[in-house]
Order: C-alpha cells, then structure tokens, then sequence
C-alpha cells in the first residue's frame, strides 16, 4: 500500500468513525431521554446498579486482548480467533459466578426482582466478548464504516423495542431488553459489515504473548 492510499484509507476510517460516535450516540441518547419520560427514577436506577457488575465482568472478560490484537505487529487470523475464544469461555465462567451471586446482591440492594434482572443481563457477556475482537479487527484494519452501519443499526433495533416495551408496562425489563437487544443486534451485523470472522483456530502461545501486553 502507498503512503498515499495509506492516507486515504485513515481519512475514510476517521470519517467513519465520527460518524460512528455522533450518529449511533445521537440515537442512544433520545432513546434515553423517552425511556427517562416513560418509566420511573426507581427503574432506571435498578439497571444502573446492575451495569456496574456487568461492566467489571467485562473488563476481565477481555482482559486487555483487544488492545494487544490492536497492538500486535503481525497478528493474523490465529490471534483473534484464539482471543474469541478465550473470551468466550472466560464468558461462561463469570456468567456463572454473577448467576450464583445473584440473590446475594438482591438481598445487599434489598431489591428482590435484582436475582432475575442479574441472570438475564448477565447474558450480554457473551455477545460483549465477541464484540470485543470485532471492534479490534475495525480498529486495526480501519473498517470503521462496518462498525458505523452495526451500531447505529444496533442502537435502532434496541430503541425501538425498548421503547415499545416501555410503553406496554414492562418496566425495568424494557431496558434489560435494551442492553441485551443491543448487544446481540450489534454482533450479528458486525459479522456482515465486517470482513473478520472467527476460523476453527485456537493457540494458547498466542494467548500467552497478547496477555503479556494486555493484562
């Protein structure tokens, strides 16, 4: 590659990718403001507090490997396959844990219905930890139009669902339909916008050198 298709190749990337953070988020965020007018304080503050477990999951879910496929100078399709992988079943283990601690932080909140919201939005771990590798192949290989496309297309499936949700009753289950309607719409375009796609290939040496920058 040229240094002048080099050049254009990051031009496009960055366009695509302001369009990414400005589009999708413009979206997520009247999504927000009408689910803000349709349920209450009290039902958003539930799925707040569960976002905080998911979210640290998560971060030992990817452990840093998405960074280090970013940063890796050579890294081929055995890398990132090893990493879904790896993630994936670091997935089921912490899924595990988080379905297990489940009543015990309903009782610490005091909140009873906290035991079912937690095992049902604990399920984004697994689209999360795929996600995780899709994002790092966009990033590396500036495919940013993809994850352009998936997001936004993410962000309006989840909206619209939530939102009907929201106004038939459901309550706090309108935003676990959210947070899980996005995650799996968001995976399953990315698998057609972007060129990556898991091979039957699986190395624990190459796990090995990513974690030695990741962790």
């Amino acid at each position: 590659m040229t240094e002048t298709e080099m050049k254009n190749k990051v031009a496009k990337g960055l366009f695509w990718k302001l369009l990414e953070n400005g589009g999708a988020q413009a979206v997520q965020f009247v999504v927000a403001i009408l689910l803000a007018r349709l349920l209450t304080p009290a039902e958003y503050g539930v799925v707040g507090i569960i976002m905080i477990f998911i979210t640290i999951a998560n971060v030992f879910v990817q452990s840093g490997f998405s960074t280090a496929l970013v940063q890796k100078k050579n890294a081929d399709a055995s890398d990132f396959s090893s990493v879904c992988y790896f993630e994936l079943a670091l997935s089921v283990l912490l899924y595990g844990i988080l379905y297990l601690a489940a009543p015990a932080i309903a009782a610490f909140y005091n909140i009873a219905e906290l035991k079912e919201i937690v095992r049902v939005l604990a399920i984004v771990l697994f689209p999360g930890a795929v996600i995780s590798v899709q994002t790092a192949y966009v990033s590396r290989n500036m495919e940013f139009k993809g994850l352009f496309l998936s997001t936004l297309a993410a962000s309006l499936v989840s909206g619209v669902v939530s939102i009907g949700m929201a106004m038939a009753g459901f309550g706090v289950w309108a935003m676990v339909g959210q947070q899980i309607i996005y995650y799996f719409a968001l995976m399953t375009v990315l698998f057609f916008t972007v060129s990556w796609k898991p091979a039957k290939l699986f190395s624990f040496a190459k796990l090995q050198t990513l974690f030695a920058f990741g962790w």
